[in-house]
């Protein structure tokens, strides 16, 4: 594990910032602490403070010093919730995924990765009986979700949702169940949903978490293997973590990926792939002085999820005046439209688990109020 100072005159080892990086994971440890306690007194009293997670990092011991500083608490901070301590309430906080399922990071194809549990709950699926809805399409774009309809089908009540596609066809429905991004809900709201909603008034109290990766294959590998990443801090410069060993890209041998998180995750928004890819290759020279050239690149890929329409970010965060009150207002229904996904997921929320347990609870939820089986899914509480 290495940190470039500034100058990129020297390199700090592990060992040389020994200090820092402990001063850190105590203080982050303090922090995590600290936000399960005003959590558990909101749910017991109803009470709240606001604070920034920077404030109570301040609280805990720990303040930046220099560009190294930086680079540390960016792995601390930054790589988990996508954004600067600045820019996030303490509810953010904590990572309470990491208590409940472990830090160990499996590979996407391991025995134990992301594919057994998503196998998992789709063979849970499959094995129950159920009847092909011929209104149900994949990849049609929906323009508008109206939640008081005033045209609903008298096989229907009048608390049906009316959604209109983009295609010019309207589907009615009992009850309807929104996973939208955060991201896409907070630009599109009012169009999407022009009859308005309770979270609409707490909206801008909320954001996203912002992380892109870039890979490169390479035709020789020049850079040092042994490390799991290289933290590449310069002042004035976005930081960068480099990966000479990507977890998704265990078999291509020659791929570099470089990471970055937080609000310097959209600084490449407007940029084209090439000039991305000229200002990563001046970082990497800087790390790897005159080991390569422009021909010894032959592919290259970049995430875009900070514009991606779909996103507009990589997963939903508290800012940095948002309260666990406005947090039950934002998810709150509207009549018979479940808001879930993964912001909806107040305990695993930015996690795929987070939105796949959500989806599992809203979907019991809705079966109860049609008189079917179903079970109480607290899971996300």
């Amino acid at each position: 594990m290495k940190t470039r100072e500034i100058s990129y005159d020297t390199w700090i080892t592990y060992g040389e910032g020994e200090e820092r990086w402990d001063k850190m994971e105590k203080a982050s440890s303090c922090m995590d602490s600290t936000a399960m306690e005003m959590n558990d007194a909101f749910d017991a009293t109803g009470q709240y403070q606001h604070m920034t997670a920077r404030q109570v990092l301040q609280n805990c011991g720990w303040n930046l010093r220099s560009a190294m500083d930086r680079a540390v608490e960016w792995n601390y901070y930054d790589w988990e919730y996508g954004r600067n301590p600045n820019d996030l309430s303490i509810y953010a906080s904590p990572a309470y995924s990491h208590y409940d399922f472990g830090m160990t990071q499996y590979l996407i194809s391991d025995d134990e990765g992301i594919e057994k549990f998503v196998d998992g709950i789709i063979g849970d699926f499959v094995s129950v009986p159920y009847t092909y809805d011929p209104r149900f399409r994949l990849n049609n774009p929906v323009n508008t979700i109206l939640t008081k309809s005033t045209r609903c089908p008298k096989n229907l009540s009048s608390n049906c949702i009316e959604i209109l596609l983009e295609s010019g066809n309207t589907v009615f429905a009992e009850h309807a169940i929104l996973t939208a991004s955060f991201g896409v809900i907070n630009r599109t709201h009012r169009t999407l949903l022009p009859q308005g909603f309770p979270g609409r008034s707490v909206l801008d109290k909320f954001t996203m978490g912002y992380f892109e990766k870039f890979y490169f294959r390479f035709r020789n590998k020049f850079w040092d293997h042994k490390s799991e990443f290289i933290l590449d801090s310069m002042e004035g410069h976005p930081v960068l973590m480099w990966h000479p060993r990507p977890h998704q890209q265990e078999s291509q041998e020659y791929v570099l990926q470089v990471t970055m998180t937080g609000e310097e995750a959209k600084t490449f928004v407007n940029w084209t792939k090439d000039e991305i890819q000229n200002y990563l290759m001046f970082r990497l020279d800087l790390l790897y002085p005159g080991s390569f050239t422009g021909a010894d690149l032959v592919d290259r890929y970049f995430t875009d999820w900070a514009s991606s329409q779909s996103y507009y970010g990589a997963w939903f965060e508290y800012g940095p005046q948002a309260s666990p009150a406005d947090y039950l207002q934002l998810v709150q229904p509207e009549g018979n439209l479940i808001f879930s996904g993964e912001m909806s997921c107040k305990r695993y929320y930015g996690y795929v688990q987070g939105a796949m347990i959500a989806g599992e609870r809203d979907a019991n939820q809705v079966l109860a109020k049609l008189g079917k089986e179903a079970y109480d899914d607290r899971r996300c509480d």
